[in-house]
């Protein structure tokens, strides 16, 4: 005969299952920083040049340039590790790995 799992079984498999399902569904999410730092252009920015571009020459436009512009001033070249952290976290939650001790 098969086992049937117990009610405390259950509630422990649904919410890794919905951890998983958001995994995949956030990882088209980090193509918008990545896609932005690709074509970010300083021109796009009216702070950094009069007149700016127009239309941005960004992929994602106007706002991939304004998002990425204060990553690079805060962080420099490390805002680079965001699309690749996104990536990673979002592969690892698809994954149904978790960082909770002995789960």
């Amino acid at each position: 005969m098969s086992e049937v799992p117990s009610r405390s079984k259950r509630k422990i498999e649904a919410p890794d299952s919905r951890l998983r399902l958001l995994g995949f569904l956030l990882l088209p999410l980090t193509d918008f920083p990545l896609l932005s730092l690709i074509s970010y252009d300083y021109r796009d920015i009216g702070a950094l040049n009069a007149p700016p571009n127009d239309p941005p020459n960004n992929l994602i436009g106007i706002a991939g340039a304004w998002s990425t512009y204060p990553g690079y001033m805060l962080f420099g070249l490390g805002v680079w590790l965001l699309p690749a952290w996104m990536a990673l976290l979002c592969l690892l939650m698809a994954s149904g790995h978790t960082s909770r001790p002995g789960a």
